[in-house]
């Protein structure tokens, strides 16, 4: 009888395909639709399982896990595991690693260093909470995303460790900073414009209101509270006239831009409690003027960790990683 040839094409297919073992790896809801494919290739009694991960598929929304360390990621209902560890699929596992092939991003404040691969011991883990199954970080594979090309690596001597458990991704302990909501007041690039009276009202990130006057018989440079001296002042001086008197009744940063007129006004406390949206339609920022160019934005832009603007978890827009688990075939008994 002969021996049937293989052709390299076909071996080479056979190998880049690999034994689709997707259905029975046990990812959960939540997380299915962020798994690309979950391929299986074998050496001998040696067992190499791939499983591809993309955070920011088109085929669902996944969420980060809030701005808490220890919540996995996911879709906001079922369970958020990437997968459970059964000998029966793959093998006796000696050794799991996580390879970055795309750094995460998100339409909030994105994390820094914060996502790491975590082990549960039920399996129900759910997005963004603590609750269920509570999982713990796998020790060195942590900050998973912080580059591409990034390759950590756990190796395991003793099946016990992570034969029956699920794996998460999920929120880590290093997460981003908080942003701080700005808004933009304008038209100080002509203290001409400017009139004795004129009025600016702005809002804390807690909600008080404050009030500046301009006046253009108090001197540039003289402090007065809650007033914005201009009298002499030329343009660079407008904005640091204005940027002292703001930042001295406390609860804003200012920075100028170079003598164009502008100042960007920022909360001091960060997040989203500064936003406009988030302190309501009642306390909205305004310039009450008699003529000129005054004019100023609303607060916006404040997030923190892992959060929108809206305090809502944010969702992520990218992020690849190879989850490459290496197991061995227990030999049967003879």
């Amino acid at each position: 009888m002969g021996v049937k040839k293989l052709s390299r094409a076909r071996l080479y297919n056979a190998e880049k395909s690999g034994i689709n073992v997707l259905e029975d790896i046990g990812v959960g809801a939540a997380m299915k639709s962020s798994i690309v494919s979950a391929v299986q290739h074998r050496e001998g009694y040696k067992i190499i399982t791939d499983v591809l991960i993309d955070l920011g598929t088109s085929k669902g929304s996944i969420l980060t896990g809030g701005n808490a360390a220890t919540r996995p990621v996911g879709e906001s209902s079922g369970v958020a595991k990437i997968c459970t560890v059964l000998e029966s699929v793959f093998g006796v596992v000696t050794e799991v690693r996580t390879l970055c092939l795309e750094e995460p991003a998100d339409n909030g404040t994105a994390y820094t260093n914060g996502l790491d691969l975590k082990i549960g011991n039920t399996g129900d883990g759910v997005q963004g909470t603590a609750d269920g199954d509570t999982p713990a970080v796998v020790a060195g594979v942590t900050n998973i995303g912080a580059d591409i090309g990034l390759d950590k690596i756990k190796a395991y001597n003793n099946t016990a460790n992570i034969t029956g458990k699920s794996l998460y991704i999920a929120s880590g302990t290093s997460l981003g900073a908080d942003v701080k909501a700005t808004a933009t007041l304008t038209g100080l690039d002509d203290v001409a414009n400017v009139t004795t009276g004129d009025k600016l009202t702005l809002f804390k990130s807690d909600g008080t209101k404050v009030e500046l006057l301009f006046d253009k018989a108090l001197a540039h440079g003289t402090a007065q509270a809650l007033k914005i001296g201009l009298n002499s002042a030329n343009t660079t001086q407008a904005e640091a006239s204005a940027k002292v008197a703001i930042e001295a009744v406390g609860g804003f940063t200012t920075a100028a831009a170079d003598g164009d007129g502008s100042l960007v006004i920022s909360q001091s406390a960060a997040g989203p409690a500064g936003n406009s949206a988030t302190l309501g339609e009642d306390k909205q920022n305004s310039v009450a003027k008699t003529t000129g160019t005054l004019a100023i934005t609303q607060f916006t832009g404040g997030t923190s960790e892992g959060k929108t603007s809206a305090n809502v978890d944010a969702t992520f827009s990218a992020g690849k990683f190879l989850i490459r688990f290496t197991g061995f075939e227990k030999p049967t008994d003879i």
